[in-house]
């Protein structure tokens, strides 16, 4: 008699604890991406963004860069007002607003988009003329 009672029992907590996870939302859909559907993982994607973002370069990166650009070229400076005169340069470059993409672009003898280019062109026209001030006067 006892067993028949306990079995009576157990048949009404099974349906209420049924009855519960129903109304929980728990036997709701699972919100995981399928198989092949990529997974939503907003902080994996900063970090991946963070990681392949493009660094701004030194002043000394892009002086190298200039340096190699000029090399047969005869600027008519002699070799200390020079090198004052692309430390100039390129350290406004590396203040300047430009972006770090271009600078990383330009350090790397890269040039970009054609906007890239032209803002670009534009900066170093304002801050070559700014150098010469301060370098050659």
């Amino acid at each position: 008699m006892t067993i028949k009672l306990r079995r009576l029992a157990v048949g009404p907590m099974i349906g209420a604890a049924l009855a519960l996870t129903a109304c929980s939302g728990a036997a709701e859909r699972d919100e995981r991406p399928t198989a092949g559907e990529p997974a939503e993982l907003p902080i994996f994607d900063e970090l991946v963004e963070s990681l392949t973002a493009a660094d701004r370069p030194t002043a000394d990166e892009l002086k190298t860069t200039i340096e190699e650009e000029l090399v047969g070229t005869t600027t008519g400076l002699d070799a200390e007002t020079q090198d004052a005169f692309l430390d100039c340069i390129s350290q406004g470059l590396v203040d300047s607003d430009l972006s770090d993409d271009p600078l990383a672009k330009a350090a790397n003898n890269e040039y970009g988009t054609d906007d890239e280019r032209a803002e670009f062109e534009d900066v170093v026209t304002e801050v070559s003329t700014a150098c010469v001030d301060e370098a050659i006067y």
